[in-house]
């Protein structure tokens, strides 16, 4: 995950100084849809089955 204060949540957690943060990923159950996302191609565009 991008665009979080990495400073700021190792202090919420109390985060010792000698470990850091590595990847992040936001997990849980969603309220409305996720907003579409510009650019992205349909996975029909880009995954090929038993064949080229």
């Amino acid at each position: 995950m991008i665009g979080f204060d990495i400073d700021k949540v190792a202090e919420l957690i109390n985060l010792p100084e000698d470990h850091v943060i590595g990847p992040m990923v936001a997990t849980g159950k969603k309220v409305k849809d996720a907003w579409p996302k510009p650019g992205k191609l349909p996975l029909s565009e880009l995954v090929i089955e038993n064949n080229f």
